[in-house]
């Protein structure tokens, strides 16, 4: 088992992790400062093995569960935690990933395309957080809902709040009705907060993609609703009016980065409800749509983040984020069941994501292989700075 360690971590370092089965969700941790020893996450029910390797140079990747060195049928994880699901509810694809290391510790499907519906909007929140780090906004900064606004937050057709023009809302409460009622004129008036144009927003989002490594996903809209939907009230020209795409992959990398950069993000998502715009006469009171969130009814782990997102399309997705047993763990459910059939989907949804939650912090813990220092492994001497 020893040597087997060894040459895990071996494979690790040499690759360097932005060429293995990790990449890109752990690429920033090739930069390594002095610590006390190197730690891996290991398995403990399951047999060692070590990573496989990709070239992830192309613009479309292929990666499947099956090149993935932790492939397990997702209902034979169900089974063992005790939740029954049915096969009509498998999810197009999942991943869990250990959110301090970016180790995937499950996927299956993590490369397959697949419409984000309302998680598109983890993006927006992310350039929001960004735009606070760079002196341009700050959660008080306050925004004036134009007549535009307010038409778009009376589109039925996709999820919105009532919005006045004329009304200041701050940016916290915009943060909260996007991602608690994930209000689509929210997210609008957000994005022209940050950007000067509507088109210069959709290039905004697509650069940041490329600069987290996202390199399956492709934004047309800010919020996962598709252009048109918005009735002419919200344009962006030169761009198709065409759904979002992502995977699994790559909603796991934002979510990374996001807890890696803006762990304050989650005073925003970690409430089971919020009241908005309170003491106002726009006061407005909104629960979570996440079943797994804290206080939620199948809230059974510590759950305080992200976003769900759903639609025709998309069927049921969520990203969330959790802690316990001295971890916190990433986690993305792609495609579950049907929107024709919601309220069942929504019940499996929530199925799957303790499940594999339960795996992650039942099934692995940290262990430290290596302590710093050099040490000579097959021949050759590796230095551990950490």
């Amino acid at each position: 088992m020893e040597k087997r360690k060894f040459k895990f971590l071996l494979g690790l370092m040499t690759c360097a992790f932005a060429l293995s089965a990790l990449a890109p969700i752990a690429a920033e941790e090739t930069t390594q400062e002095p610590g006390e020893g190197t730690t891996v996450v290991e398995q403990t029910e399951a047999p060692e093995t070590t990573v496989a390797t990709e070239t992830t140079e192309q613009t479309t990747t292929t990666t499947t569960s099956k090149d993935l060195p932790i492939e397990e049928d997702i209902f034979e994880i169900t089974a063992r935690y005790g939740y029954d699901v049915s096969e009509y509810y498998k999810p197009e694809g999942a991943i869990l990933v250990d959110a301090e290391t970016g180790q995937i510790l499950y996927g299956d499907n993590i490369d397959k395309p697949w419409d984000p519906a309302s998680t598109t909007k983890l993006m927006t929140a992310y350039l929001v957080y960004d735009a606070i780090k760079a002196g341009k906004l700050t959660l008080d900064t306050k925004i004036t809902a134009t007549e535009e606004d307010r038409a778009i937050s009376t589109i039925d057709d996709i999820s919105n709040n009532q919005i006045r023009a004329g009304i200041e809302y701050p940016v916290r409460d915009l943060l909260y009705l996007m991602m608690y009622p994930s209000s689509n004129v929210a997210t609008v008036m957000l994005s022209h907060a940050i950007s000067k144009t509507n088109e210069e927003y959709i290039k905004m989002m697509n650069d940041k993609a490329k600069e987290l490594g996202m390199t399956n996903s492709k934004f047309y809209n800010p919020s996962g609703a598709v252009v048109s939907a918005f009735r002419g009230l919200y344009v962006v020209e030169g761009v198709p009016d065409k759904y979002n795409q992502t995977t699994a992959r790559d909603l796991a990398t934002l979510a990374y980065y996001f807890l890696k950069n803006y762990p304050e993000f989650l005073e925003i998502t970690r409430e089971p409800a919020v009241t908005t715009m309170e003491g106002t006469p726009v006061e407005e009171t909104f629960y979570t749509l996440n079943q797994l969130a804290s206080g939620m009814p199948q809230g059974y782990f510590d759950v305080d983040g992200f976003k769900t997102g759903s639609s025709p399309n998309a069927a049921l997705n969520h990203v969330i984020t959790a802690k316990g047993k001295g971890r916190r763990l990433i986690e993305v459910l792609m495609g579950v069941g049907s929107w024709s059939d919601y309220n069942t989907s929504v019940f499996y949804r929530a199925q799957f994501g303790n499940a594999l939650l339960e795996k992650g912090f039942t099934e692995y813990h940290e262990e430290t292989v290596l302590k710093a220092g050099v040490h000579e492994i097959d021949g050759q001497k590796i230095k551990v700075e950490k």
